[in-house]
């Protein structure tokens, strides 16, 4: 599933994957809405804001995050939900096309 692809993407596994799974631990009571300032999370992971902004741009590009408004993203559902969350998905998919 999921889980498999994003291990089998090197862009992913090698790099931003730490940011991937400093965001799963900040979420908070099934929200798929996050708050993310990257040079706090730079600082937090001791590495430098343009490596957190890279990361970022990864995770964008291969749809596992998206930004909704500053400091402001959302985490695509496949990551953490399981089952049926296609009420999420569809969240996921119209935020940040407004």
């Amino acid at each position: 599933g999921f889980t498999e692809l994003l291990l089998k993407n090197e862009e992913i596994s090698g790099k931003a994957i730490r940011l991937l799974f400093w965001i799963m631990t900040r979420l908070k009571n099934g929200n798929i809405e996050f708050y993310m300032y990257p040079p706090e999370v730079a600082e937090e992971l001791g590495v430098t804001k343009m490596t957190v902004y890279n990361w970022i741009k990864i995770l964008t590009k291969n749809k596992i995050i998206k930004k909704i408004k500053p400091n402001m993203y959302i985490i695509n559902p496949a990551c953490v939900v399981k089952g049926k969350g296609h009420m999420l998905l569809d969240e996921f998919v119209s935020k940040g096309e407004e």
